[in-house]
């Protein structure tokens, strides 16, 4: 086998697994200056909400948004019931939304009769914390539980010190998480903190519930380390999340 023929077939192999596996890369390759917007809303009339929000979508493609747009139910928590729709992309393209002021009002008409808006929120992606970025990589799971974790008064600048020294000493395998700083919408400092499941298993590994135990499930260091975490933060906050394709747009 001559070298030159050697570095034709390995070309190949290395174009033909990036053209079938491209998400791969997405899910561990932290995007740059990213960002997401939440908005949370409680149903009042189900059937009608959904056949509105689908003609809201068709409204987003023909208008040419190339972001994608998630719709979420959540399914535990203390919030049933209520839907939760989002993007999350690069900063430059929410600032590049396609005619914002037409959205709106399709949404007032297509939507908002059946729903009442709850709060809405502004994040900003905190990649040297996370491990996956399966929103941004457009590859959601079937379910995510979601938290809210506040850093206790005058400690922000500790939490954020020592959970990124864990997470760059992790282990290998565990859970995946993606972190986001609070930028408008609930108490502050405060942060998101989404952990995707594909399976009871994926939830079985954090069984307290607490934040030290999630720490330990997704970075695999040991309760003495992790518990460094749990004094300088807590979580206020627990959902899950339920995604509804139907409801979602770029997937």
């Amino acid at each position: 086998m001559s070298l030159r023929w050697f570095e034709q077939a390995l070309a190949l192999v290395l174009f033909t697994m990036a053209t079938i596996f491209p998400s791969a890369q997405a899910e561990t390759v932290p995007p740059e200056a990213s960002a997401g917007l939440l908005y949370s809303y409680e149903v009042d009339r189900q059937a009608e909400f959904e056949q509105g929000y689908k003609s809201h979508l068709d409204w987003h493609r023909a208008a040419g948004d190339q972001l994608p747009w998630y719709g979420w139910i959540v399914t535990s928590g203390a919030r049933p019931g209520t839907f939760v729709d989002g993007t999350f992309a690069p900063i430059e393209a929410l600032d590049r939304r396609p005619r914002l002021s037409e959205d709106g009002v399709d949404f007032a008409r297509t939507v908002r009769p059946f729903v009442r808006p709850t709060r809405q929120d502004t994040l900003a992606l905190w990649t040297e914390a996370s491990t996956t970025f399966l929103l941004e990589a457009r590859t959601p799971t079937p379910e995510m539980d979601v938290y809210k974790v506040e850093p206790l008064p005058g400690h922000d600048a500790d939490f954020r010190k020592i959970l990124i020294s864990i997470v760059h000493k992790r282990r290998a395998g565990g859970l995946g998480w993606t972190w986001y700083r609070q930028l408008v919408g609930g108490e502050l400092p405060s942060y998101i903190l989404l952990v995707p499941r594909t399976s009871l298993n994926d939830r079985a590994l954090c069984n307290e519930g607490s934040l030290m135990s999630l720490v330990m499930a997704v970075t695999g260091v040991r309760e003495e380390r992790a518990r460094a975490v749990d004094r300088v933060a807590r979580i206020t906050v627990s959902e899950t999340w339920s995604l509804r394709r139907d409801l979602s747009l770029g997937l």
